[in-house]
């Protein structure tokens, strides 16, 4: 089962596979705010979560993932072992961004302890409205990168404005052998503020 799961994590984004049972993962709350076919707003709380960068000379996506596990199991300095999460969170490119857990609840309340490695970081992701599209193929960048035009096209299309200095984020909640046509991937930007938003408009 160990090497099982030792050969999981170097394969995939996601870590659901490290519980016995895939509905016991902590996931982030959010209320569906608005839905307009495949697309959706969804309203998120500010979530802490503890993020890595992902460099493709320093091995990408695979070492991001161990540093972030390395995190959770006791890497840090108080060595506290602490519950994995989904989803994982990817920003910019699968091997060349950042790579995030999202800390349990109960641990972010409490205070998250500092990471034992100076490439970890705890940070706060903001809460507000995120417009949220899914997408099938979730080993392909080019899936990513169209579902990422696509929200994007979409947000401006319904008269909506992506927060400034946001950037889109990839979530993968599911481990690599499950039917790709059950995996969860999603892309997520967040959203001005809707009275901005109309101020904007006025303005212009």
């Amino acid at each position: 089962m160990k090497r099982r799961l030792l050969a999981f994590a170097l394969l995939s984004f996601t870590g659901i596979a490290f519980a016995e049972d895939p509905e016991s993962i902590e996931t982030p709350d959010y209320k569906v705010a608005a839905q307009d076919g495949e697309f959706e707003v969804r309203a998120y709380p500010a979530m802490k979560v503890v993020r890595t960068a992902m460099k493709p000379e320093q091995g990408g996506r695979n070492v991001g993932f161990w540093q972030l596990f390395n995190y959770i199991q006791g890497g840090n300095v108080s060595a506290k072992k602490i519950a994995m999460t989904a989803p994982v969170l990817v920003e910019g490119k699968r091997n060349d961004g950042a790579m995030s857990f999202v800390l349990p609840k109960e641990v972010a309340s409490d205070g998250a302890p500092k990471p034992s490695a100076e490439a970890v970081e705890v940070v706060e992701i903001p809460g507000g409205d995120y417009a949220a599209l899914r997408f099938e193929n979730s080993m392909s960048q080019e899936a990513a990168d169209a579902a990422k035009a696509s929200l994007e096209k979409w947000i401006q299309s319904s008269g909506r404005q992506i927060a400034e200095g946001a950037e889109a984020f990839f979530a993968y909640y599911d481990p690599p052998w499950t039917p790709e046509e059950k995996k969860r991937n999603e892309v997520l930007i967040r959203l001005a503020p809707a009275a901005a938003a109309a101020a904007d408009e006025k303005a212009e």
